[in-house]
C-alpha cells in the first residue's frame, strides 16, 4: 500500500507499507520499479515499511491512520529509508 505523511515543515514523503510473502525481504529500489510501472514516478515511495499486516476500518478498506501511527518513528512497524 502506498500512501503519504506530511513532515514538520509540512514536506509530503510517499511511503509503502508491504507485507512480504514468507522468505522474501523486498528492497525499497524492487518497491520503486515496481509502483513506477504500474502508477507512475510521482507514486514511487521514498521509504518502504514492512508490516505484518495492513490495519483495517471497520468498513473493511485500509486505515491509513492507523499505518501512519505504526510506521511513525518509534512504531512497531520496520522502516527502510
Amino acid at each position: 500500500m502506498v500512501f503519504g505523511s506530511r513532515d514538520e515543515e509540512s514536506v509530503e514523503h510517499v511511503h509503502a507499507a508491504v507485507v512480504p510473502a514468507a522468505g522474501q525481504r523486498p528492497s525499497l529500489e524492487e518497491i520503486r520499479d515496481f509502483v513506477t510501472a504500474r502508477k507512475g514516478r510521482l507514486y514511487a515511495p521514498d521509504a518502504l515499511h514492512l508490516v505484518t499486516g495492513i490495519p483495517l476500518t471497520a468498513a473493511g478498506k485500509p486505515d491509513r491512520r492507523a499505518l501512519l501511527e505504526r510506521t511513525a518513528p518509534g512504531g512497531s512497524g520496520e522502516r527502510r529509508p
